[in-house]
């Protein structure tokens, strides 16, 4: 989870880590290649001044999901999960600001204004309480909608989202000095081209500290809990060399620490909380693992109309 530092060379370690898994490395790991099967409408609904956002319809009646990508992806990352839903719900997917077919503007990267925008397509769309559903970075929309909006919604589902990309590690853990990251090839971003406008870089910068305790609708986070190495990045290579085995090893041990810290965080900030773990699952868990968290999710989107 991204720190507030403008300096990526400043990011601790652990948290480095997570900067990497979460947003750099998975969308060039599963791409974006389009499910075969039903193809969603599309649609570019105005959201701001000169702003509109792609966004895919796969049909469906009852309940809306809304579906909102992970950092870099745009709605069609859902093209095959999606078809998962129709049967029991209308499904549509959301691409942000500054990504896809999505207007570009620089300007309006903030957490609030990212989840500003998904209210006001919800209006523009007459969508009532829906289910928003959000992948990776779309936590910060989430968590914002829900302690700000949360009579426009019904339930929040996080898919490995619900991290808190303010936290700071404990100061032990800012004294590694990286190198079991560098043994297994992790490094720190590139410095951003200040010639070039970034809406990742911006968006990383308009993060904030979740309001967990102002959350009172329904919330399911699902968390991805790889057991290896091969299970947290499955396109990377197998490691031969004995440190570097070791220091993949170390790298998921801490991986697994800061997620049980984020899980607590939310199950204790939540009061209708529910958590689960994937075991085995990668930060693209609705890939890596379709079953499991379509199971996990229809036990919780049930129990909504109970």
């Amino acid at each position: 989870m991204p720190s507030r530092s403008t300096d990526s060379t400043r990011i601790a370690p652990a948290l480095l880590l997570a900067v990497l898994v979460m947003s750099v490395l998975a969308p060039a790991v599963f791409g974006q290649t389009a499910a075969s099967g039903q193809r969603p409408k599309t649609h570019l609904i105005e959201v701001d001044t000169n702003v509109r956002l792609e966004v895919l319809d796969w049909g469906g009646s009852g309940r809306t999901l809304v579906l909102l990508a992970g950092l870099g992806d745009t709605a069609h990352v859902y093209e095959r999960f999606a078809l998962r839903f129709t049967s029991h719900f209308r499904v549509l997917g959301v691409t942000r600001r500054g990504f896809g077919t999505s207007s570009k503007p620089q300007s309006g990267y903030s957490a609030e204004r990212l989840a500003n925008d998904v209210v006001s397509l919800l209006d523009a769309l007459n969508i009532e309480r829906p289910v928003l559903v959000g992948h990776s970075v779309a936590g910060e929309e989430l968590s914002s909608i829900g302690a700000r909006n949360a009579n426009r919604i019904a339930a929040l589902i996080y898919l490995d989202a619900a991290w808190d990309r303010t936290y700071v590690p404990p100061q032990e853990t800012k004294k590694n000095d990286g190198g079991d990251f560098d043994k297994v090839g992790i490094q720190s971003e590139p410095k951003p081209d200040p010639t070039r406008f970034d809406p990742e870089a911006a968006i990383r910068a308009g993060i904030q500290k979740p309001g967990y305790a102002h959350i009172t609708i329904p919330a399911l986070a699902l968390y991805a809990a790889p057991r290896t190495w091969k299970e947290m990045m499955p396109d990377a290579p197998d490691f031969t060399k004995a440190d570097q085995v070791a220091a993949a090893d170390k790298v998921v041990a801490q991986m697994a620490k800061m997620r049980k810290n984020m899980a607590d965080q939310f199950r204790s900030g939540v009061a209708k909380s529910r958590v689960v773990e994937i075991p085995g699952a990668s930060h693209y868990l609705f890939k890596t693992n379709e079953d499991d968290v379509v199971r996990e999710m229809l036990v919780f989107l049930g129990g909504l109309n109970r």
